[in-house]
């Protein structure tokens, strides 16, 4: 077998850990710092990621719970309001059901912001800050 196919693997190590051997020396451990660096901010960002899967599910619960609060206020509590503000304040049924649809939208409103709150903050926060701090220490003279 030719020596450039063999896998490094194959090569000693010598005791005291000096690559020198296999021609790469110090590169050869900046590379393998590199990698395990590398290693250490994917694990981040896969919990991180975690994270923020779980609020963006939370905020996708609450905008549901928006779409069927103001679909079940429009289909029950509507004509139950609108009849009861023509019998208590003798007004038209169309002023009613304006009354009626701004009370719905002031609720959905409330809702969809509260659902936006949730996606406030932005993603992957920390893993981009220290990614942005690792490649500046990388980077510097």
């Amino acid at each position: 077998m030719d020596d450039a196919t063999e896998p490094a693997s194959a090569e000693p190590r010598r005791a005291d850990g000096d690559d020198s051997a296999d021609g790469l020396g110090g590169v050869g451990r900046l590379l393998r710092a590199f990698g395990t660096l590398l290693g250490v901010h994917v694990e981040h960002a896969r919990e991180e990621a975690s994270s923020d899967v779980r609020r963006v599910r939370e905020a996708l619960v609450f905008a549901l719970l928006a779409a069927i609060v103001g679909a079940c206020g429009i289909v029950v509590l509507h004509l139950a309001l609108i009849l009861e503000l023509r019998v208590r304040f003798g007004i038209a049924s169309v002023e009613a059901m304006l009354v009626v649809v701004g009370i719905d939208a002031i609720v959905c409103g409330l809702l969809v912001g509260r659902a936006r709150s949730r996606l406030a903050r932005p993603m992957m926060a920390k893993t981009r800050a220290l990614v942005r701090r690792t490649v500046a220490s990388l980077t510097e003279p």
